[in-house]
């Protein structure tokens, strides 16, 4: 039974004591510099931005990512055929894609259909972008 001196264990916290690498795909700089600031009020963790598909894979071939976060939407490829490119290049790298499209439009089950690890509803606070580092850290 756990007491105040002997608590309970807990599970460990993926963004404890981690200072994670995430490449954030987003057409936007606005939306990119919002998801940079959330991360560095997260655990100062580096964020990279690419503004497309392209630019994506070509910072993949150039880094170690911890993490990708993608729009759904972009100038110029879809965001989950560019996860699925990207789980080929880096089959272990959790993806987290986002889109202000409500899950009743069939955006977030079929980013889970597939293979994306977690989808999360824009706008979000940091509070949510947490938890879905957390769930996609912990899907891998």
């Amino acid at each position: 039974m756990p007491t105040p001196e002997h608590p309970a264990p807990t599970a460990p916290d993926p963004l404890c004591g981690r200072r994670l690498a995430v490449l954030v795909v987003q057409d936007s700089r606005t939306c990119c510099e919002v998801i940079r600031a959330y991360l560095n009020r997260l655990g100062e963790h580096l964020a990279v931005c690419a503004r497309d598909g392209r630019e994506a894979l070509n910072c993949l071939k150039l880094m170690r990512f911890d993490l990708a976060l993608l729009d759904v939407e972009l100038r110029d490829r879809n965001g989950v055929d560019l996860a699925l490119e990207i789980g080929r290049l880096a089959p272990a790298l959790p993806i987290i894609c986002t889109s202000a499209h409500a899950p009743g439009h069939g955006a977030a089950r079929w980013c889970i259909e597939n293979g994306i690890d977690v989808f999360l509803r824009t706008p979000f606070e940091p509070a949510c972008l947490s938890e879905a580092i957390r769930q996609a850290l912990g899907q891998k």
